[in-house]
């Protein structure tokens, strides 16, 4: 089942980074922990670089939530 989601996630990714786009509250935490289980995908089908990308677009994310609530 990820796999036939994993390109979603990839263009969320893309989307995030491009529009610079943060949630907040529990969307904020939703949308991380879909991130994570999506990069802890990649990396059990060894795509490490598309891992490493959605993993560091969840850092980004986070990052940004915690400065704008700062």
């Amino acid at each position: 089942m990820c796999a036939k989601y994993i390109q979603y996630t990839i263009s969320l990714c893309n989307r995030q980074r491009q529009d610079k786009i943060t949630p907040h509250g529990d969307d904020l935490e939703s949308l991380t922990k879909l991130l994570t289980n999506c990069a802890w995908y990649l990396i059990e089908s060894g795509e490490y670089g598309s891992s490493l990308y959605v993993v560091d677009t969840a850092l980004s994310i986070c990052k940004q939530g915690m400065s704008k609530d700062s």
